[in-house]
């Protein structure tokens, strides 16, 4: 009985792996026979590991002492958890393959607990604050090993402990020296002790032995910290500071253009802050007083920037255009201030019906951006701007090269609509691998175990080992990193793989997002898809779209805001869509569960659709902001086109939230579509006032 319960579960588990799966190129098998009682001996070792710990070690020792068996490592180091009365081996960190090493640290730190083994769990939780967690974490695990080293007598020992708890967190110094002050307040500050990092900036302030950069430096981290307090007046009060300081150390060194510029900067920072506060007056005479006194001194690029956003405020779009311009007149040395610039040069001009000049800036914007994106809304603007001016043919060329570099992003979407062409995969020829291409640095067979076995931290480890060492290989290939990532997909491990392929070239991302659609697009937990969306009218395509958006597909993501599951439901929305439609659901830990999770999204879906009179636009909007401020968005900012409203969204979260949807909602399309060709779905900019 309990063979046949363990082969379910593997078959399970193999199935529950195949839907999140892009299918693999097979490494060498075993006989499937073998492999199947592997699978079915480690299961079964799983199964029994919380009730009978000796049925389990039998497995696992088992399948650790194979070697044919390519997860041996891993069941030898579960063994090592499991079996009772096992005698804990030193840790040697190197005696593991580098992927199961934190994993090892983990499991003799828990037999050194339980076996009340003092001098292995204090060179074990010195590792383990070796790991990438968070700074309370690593404080835990040095407060463990200096009460083992309290324990065991071991003074010389507690001290160089001390050293390494303070170099994590100075802030638990009990006797700082003064050259350590600014670190001190600094990770005071980040801990939110307010009042206890101000008492130490204010030391190196006063303090006649630090210079002038350390100064300026506790005061900007005062600063912060009254503006992370949320007391508003006094981080006006102490930006105002700064800048007296700065002022002070500038009548002695006139000169200084580093001073100078720290001093403009302080400035502009404090003008900043008060208009945020909404003492927009306040901030405009800093401004004009700014450009008197700095004029030929500094550059006044983000002055002229700032200025001309603040006229956009007051719909003064004539004083736009002035501030704008003269900020492309500055001396312009940071990329994306120059995009920006030039972005809302360029957009004010078409607004005010000023297109040949609009048209000149965004040529201009599409010539010098290195950003992928920017270029693409500048090739997309210009294209529909030339159109309005008359100029079709170069409109067409336009939009025709923005689908070539961009086919499948937001923009390169939109120009299929402009054009009247279908949206297509592309077919692209096969890639042309090097004369000598670099191996994966990791076993596939391996890897593939462990996806299967479900071990995700350890197949998490190998794959960003194995991510990391090909991006340094010689001879990389597109197909090489499709095996890297389709590994990560079988897992599950979609952000993971997302951030991986983000770090790619873009020709690389670019070849590797076309040749596998699929892999970047997956669409698990399909059945629960269909029926949600069968039974609330909501496409499936749109589930999933929200779902790539909102989780990447990780069941357990929790947001800051205590946003729950796949599609980042808050308890409460759940707790009405629930009670409205008869959705079991208890407690905020059923969201975690996918099927719950969707069926309850769905059910969200259908109402803002409902409420928003099947706008999308609106419907996408309110799943990420207020339904309070998009009233206002529509009320100022809609002026009968819905793609210029979507670019006109004040919160920039909300304004990419509703692209990336939309980009996700046509490609699921274009993946569901038997022709592999879809035309522009022009409901999704359906926008009525």
């Amino acid at each position: 009985m309990i063979r046949i319960l363990a082969a379910a579960l593997g078959m399970c588990l193999l199935l529950l792996l195949g839907c999140h799966s892009t299918p693999l190129k097979a490494p060498a098998r075993a006989n499937p026979e073998v492999e199947a009682l592997w699978l079915m001996e480690y299961q079964t070792a799983r199964l029994f590991a919380a009730t009978d710990a000796v049925k389990a070690c039998a497995g696992f020792t088992t399948l650790g002492a194979d070697a044919k068996f390519p997860a041996h490592d891993i069941a030898r180091l579960r063994a090592i958890e499991i079996c009772p009365g096992e005698t804990m081996p030193a840790l040697e960190r190197t005696q593991w393959p580098p992927y199961l090493q934190d994993l090892a640290t983990d499991i003799y730190l828990k037999l050194a607990g339980e076996r009340q083994d003092k001098t292995a769990e204090l060179e074990l939780a010195v590792e383990k604050s070796k790991q990438k967690l968070p700074q309370s974490e690593k404080i835990k695990w040095m407060n463990l090993a200096l009460l083992r080293a309290d324990e065991l007598g071991l003074a010389e020992r507690k001290t160089e402990l001390r050293q390494r708890l303070y170099a994590i967190a100075p802030r638990l110094e009990p006797e700082p020296a003064e050259k350590d002050y600014l670190k001190l307040a600094n990770d005071l500050r980040l801990a939110r002790q307010f009042a206890k990092a101000r008492e130490y900036y204010e030391k190196v302030i006063k303090s006649g032995t630090f210079d002038t950069d350390s100064k300026t430096a506790a005061l900007k981290g005062l600063r912060l910290g009254y503006k992370n307090a949320r007391q508003n007046e006094t981080h006006i009060k102490s930006a105002q500071r700064l800048i007296d300081f700065l002022k002070t150390q500038l009548k002695a060194s006139p000169r200084s253009r580093s001073l100078m510029a720290a001093e403009y900067d302080a400035e502009v920072y404090l003008a900043r802050a008060l208009w945020t506060l909404g003492r927009t007056g306040d901030a405009e005479k800093i401004f004009v007083r700014l450009e008197k006194s700095k004029k030929g001194k500094v550059s006044l690029a983000e002055l002229y920037w700032l200025r001309g956003r603040l006229s956009e405020d007051k719909k003064d779009l004539a004083g736009v255009s002035h501030f704008m311009e003269s900020a492309l007149k500055e001396r312009l040395t940071d990329g994306d201030l120059r995009d920006k610039i030039l972005w809302y040069t360029a957009w004010n001009e078409r607004r005010r019906g000023n297109l040949g000049r609009a048209v000149e800036v965004l040529q201009d914007l599409d010539d010098k951006t290195q950003t992928d994106f920017t270029r693409a809304r500048a090739l997309y603007w210009l294209g529909r701007t030339q159109f309005d001016n008359g100029a079709v043919d170069s409109s067409k060329a336009t939009f025709e090269r923005l689908i070539e570099l961009d086919p499948l992003g937001y923009y390169g979407l939109l120009a299929h609509k402009q054009l009247g062409v279908s949206i297509k995969l592309a077919t692209l020829p096969p890639e042309t691998a090097p004369a000598t291409p670099a191996p994966l640095p990791m076993d596939t067979a391996v890897a593939d175990w462990l996806g299967q076995l479900a071990e995700k931290d350890a197949l998490t480890a190998l794959l960003d080992q194995s991510s990391q060492a090909y991006k340094k290989a010689e001879g990389q290939t597109d197909e090489g990193w499709v095996r890297i990532f389709q590994y990560y997909a079988r897992g599950g491990l979609y952000m993971k793989l997302y951030e991986s392929l983000g770090t790619l070239p873009p020709d690389r991302r670019k070849n590797i997002f076309e040749r596998h659609p699929d892999l970047l697009f997956p669409q698990p937990w399909n059945e629960d898809a269909l029926k949600a969306g069968a039974q609330f009218g909501v496409e499936p395509e749109l589930i999933y779209a929200i779902i790539r958006q909102e989780s990447a597909f990780d069941p357990h993501a929790r947001s800051l805001a205590d946003a729950f599951g796949v599609m980042q439901l808050l308890p409460e929305v759940a707790a009405q869509m629930a009670t409205k439609y008869g959705i079991p659901y208890s407690t905020m830990e059923d969201l975690y569960d996918p099927k719950t999770n969707i069926y309850l999204g769905a059910a969200h879906l259908k109402e803002l659709f409902s409420r928003h009179k099947g706008q999308f636009i609106l419907a996408v909007a309110s799943y990420n902001a207020s339904e309070e401020v998009i009233r206002g968005w529509m009320k100022e900012r809609f002026r009968g086109d819905a793609q210029e409203f979507i670019e006109d969204i004040p919160y920039e979260e909300t304004r990419s939230y509703v692209r990336l949807v939309m980009r996700n909602l046509i490609f699921y399309s274009l993946l569901k579509s038997k022709s592999a060709a879809i035309e522009f779905p022009a409901w999704v900019l359906k926008l009525e006032g």
